[in-house]
């Protein structure tokens, strides 16, 4: 029994484990580690999330993962994280630019990590949270609760950049940097820099991200020339290579370009933009192209070249039409989304119940039971190896293995099945109650069941602390309140008879 609960437990270890290593390699944007990974282990926990977020990150498919609980055998708190978070990520990247949904469902999976105080899985989810605000900042209390929230949970290197990164991009939201108060913005910029030179992991999606945030700093005072520096710097940092680092890298050469255009470099600006507008990234994304647009027809309209910025401000105008109508099918496919998650959540909340009462149980048991095997493999060693020796010890050692025994019973079986079938745990048994052929147990809820049976046979199933007090009573002497001459008073005030039979029963008892 022992060896196969810790088969289980080392299972189910195992199994959480290799799907932590994943999410940290996801952390690091280390895609081809996660790659080999996935290949060498479909059964993985959380597969399906696993393989769809890969397939995003490499090569931008959005995939729905609907169906995902009914896929899961068993179905822990790690699935609901990673299931609210995705879902979370599906609604920014197919709602664009009307993001919104996704904090819905952040916020759960930020919860859950929580109750489970599982810091991997709550930065996570932190991270998602003041992405969330940092591209919806109105709301200055909650931006700022989550950014706080960040200095609960920091641990590994990944993690501390993002809590300074979002930090420093509150402030840039918020504070007087965009009053010139120039005693912060010399602040911000140390802080910036510095976060860059020593914080920063050594990875080119990190040192773009670091590099497109310094650009976007010198761009508040209209700092061009220091924030052409670092767009240049994030552009040329970005690797060509995946979805997520490319996008990163056309958002940094469009920064390139607004600049040029802020600079009345009107030619270059309107060559870059043209040159953005082929590319196959920028073709499937409205918002991108709404703002090459727009910039377009300002360019032109400065330049006195009406009919090319009306041209373009038709433009404009068509894609207001089509984001207005691609947010209205987008809140119908979130209608949809946001009913599965529902009904998906009412499974997880009794799910999760169940796994948080069953790791209790095997946090307490399995130590208590590891410790009965150590002691009985020890004894066992030491009786095969004293038997010749000593007779004596050998009838010693058979007692103590026997006595064992039942202390592993007593461990495992904390509970009694009734002639009618019912499961009554011994922890809830306050009394027990022989009323001619029949006996009646009063739980501590206040309950009771009324079965056929003998008071003396149910007793051989009941552990060292129910007590008789009577022919006809047996008490849990952990609900016992008080004992006084001719009666036992219980905690919830329940007077039981005490005999003279069965008060030496007692003695010890206050």
């Amino acid at each position: 029994m022992i060896i196969i609960l810790l088969f289980l437990f080392n299972g189910l270890f195992a199994q959480k484990q290799t799907s932590y290593d994943l999410i940290k390699l996801f952390k690091g944007f280390e895609l081809d580690s996660v790659t080999r990974t996935l290949e060498n282990d479909p059964k993985i926990k959380g597969y399906i999330i696993f393989k769809q977020e890969l397939q995003y990150l490499k090569k931008g498919k959005i995939g729905r993962i609907d169906d995902y609980f009914e896929r899961q055998e068993n179905i822990t708190y790690l699935d609901s994280v990673l299931y609210y978070n995705y879902l979370g990520d599906y609604c920014v990247r197919k709602m664009n630019p009307n993001d919104s949904y996704s904090f819905r469902y952040y916020i759960p999976a930020f919860e859950i990590a929580k109750t489970h105080k599982d810091t991997l899985l709550i930065n996570e989810s932190l991270r998602r949270i003041n992405t969330f605000f940092l591209k919806n900042d109105k709301n200055k209390k909650m931006y700022q609760k989550y950014v706080g929230e960040l200095l609960k949970y920091q641990k590994d290197e990944i993690d501390i950049f993002w809590k300074e990164y979002y930090m420093l991009l509150f402030n840039m939201s918020y504070d007087s940097i965009r009053n010139s108060d120039n005693l912060d913005f010399k602040n911000m910029e140390e802080s910036l820099l510095n976060l860059k030179k020593n914080n920063t992991p050594n990875n080119t999606y990190f040192q773009g991200r670091i590099n497109h945030a310094i650009g976007q700093f010198y761009s508040y005072p209209s700092m061009h020339d220091s924030s052409r520096v670092y767009f240049e710097k994030a552009y040329n940092t970005y690797s060509n290579q995946y979805f997520y680092s490319y996008g990163r890298k056309l958002r940094a050469k469009i920064a390139l370009a607004i600049i040029d255009f802020r600079n009345k470099i009107f030619k270059e600006a309107i060559t870059e933009f043209h040159e953005l507008l082929n590319d196959e990234m920028i073709k499937k994304n409205i918002e991108l192209k709404y703002s090459i647009y727009n910039c377009l027809r300002q360019g032109y309209e400065d330049q006195k070249k009406i009919d090319s910025s009306n041209f373009y401000m038709k433009l404009t105008m068509k894609y207001e039409d089509s984001i207005e109508y691609y947010m209205h099918i987008e809140k119908v496919i979130e209608f949809d989304i946001t009913n599965e998650a529902k009904k998906t959540q009412q499974k997880f909340k009794k799910k999760d119940k169940e796994i948080m009462n069953l790791t209790t149980t095997i946090n307490v048991v399995l130590p208590i039971l590891a410790i009965i095997a150590l002691i009985a493999i020890a004894l066992f060693y030491y009786f095969k190896k004293y038997k010749s020796k000593s007779k004596t010890l050998e009838t010693a050692q058979s007692e103590t293995l026997e006595k064992i025994e039942e202390l592993k019973g007593i461990v495992i079986k904390n509970y009694i099945i009734l002639k009618d079938k019912t499961k009554v745990y011994i922890s809830d048994l306050m009394y027990i109650k022989s009323e001619d052929h029949f006996i009646k147990l009063f739980l501590n809820n206040g309950k009771s069941h009324f079965v056929r049976g003998k008071i003396s046979q149910i007793k051989e199933e009941l552990p060292p602390n129910f007590i008789q007090s009577h022919r006809s009573y047996i008490i849990n002497s952990n609900y016992i309140k008080q004992i006084n001459g001719n009666h036992i008073t219980l905690i919830d005030k329940t007077e039981i008879p005490l005999s003279r039979l069965h008060k030496g029963n007692f003695k010890d008892k206050p």
